[in-house]
């Protein structure tokens, strides 16, 4: 989700899940997505939410990059994107208040130098923490994640991360996530880790009473927080 600060190009950009429009429908979106489940197509084209979708543009304004094997190499230049979506009257500027604080203070919490986000099979999502620089560094394989155009590693201010039931809801193994009862999370920033609550506000996931920092935020959705792992050094390596 991109709000303040674009990219020259987004992707790769794969299909879309209810899920994706539930989360998205709180920050008035222009929705980018190349595909659908079968669920999400009903919604998509419903005119439910400004949205456009590789499936109609593919090779045009989704373009296919020849470095990259399919689905992985579908991608938008943001100026362009911009353009299309204004020229079928789409919104392009967010509309909605954020409901985030933002403060400088001393947040406690427990030391986490590295964060790892199991999901299933061996599939796990982990972040190192940059003293130096005070932000969470993103990594793949024990080697930093980087954008694929910049080669800049990707540097997290907030990692934010919910507690939300999942169903699996078909056979294709697609799941329903309730986003709406709010519940338990972690809020990790400056090094340290803090056991939070997060609600839902206007369909938006929000942190109870705890503020950001100053920067941007990542968030991790889980369906229980047993699959993170905090580490207080660098002991997975």
């Amino acid at each position: 989700m991109y709000q303040s600060e674009y990219p020259e190009r987004i992707g790769p950009i794969r299909s879309a899940r209810e899920a994706f429009i539930d989360v998205a429908l709180g920050y008035d979106p222009l929705f980018i997505a190349h595909g659908f489940s079968p669920g999400a197509e009903d919604r998509l084209y419903s005119q439910e939410i400004d949205q456009l979708n590789g499936m109609d543009y593919d090779g045009t304004l989704f373009a296919r990059d020849s470095e990259r094997v399919a689905p992985h190499n579908s991608f938008v230049r943001v100026d362009e994107l911009l353009t299309t979506a204004s020229d079928h009257g789409m919104n392009t500027e967010m509309t909605v208040d954020i409901p985030f604080s933002f403060a400088e203070d001393n947040f406690q919490g427990e030391v986490a130098e590295q964060i790892v986000v199991s999901y299933q099979d061996a599939n796990y999502a982990e972040y190192r923490f940059n003293e130096n620089e005070d932000v969470y560094v993103r990594y793949n394989n024990g080697e930093p994640l980087v954008d694929g155009d910049t080669l800049d590693a990707y540097e997290v201010d907030n990692l934010l991360i919910v507690e939300a039931p999942h169903a699996v809801i078909d056979d294709a193994g697609r799941r329903h996530i309730d986003f709406l009862n709010g519940g338990d999370g972690l809020l990790i920033r400056n090094g340290k880790s803090q056991e939070i609550q997060w609600k839902n506000e206007n369909n938006q996931i929000v942190p109870v009473d705890e503020s950001l920092a100053l920067g941007n935020t990542w968030v991790n959705i889980v369906p229980s927080l047993q699959s993170v792992t905090i580490y207080s050094d660098l002991e997975r390596e």
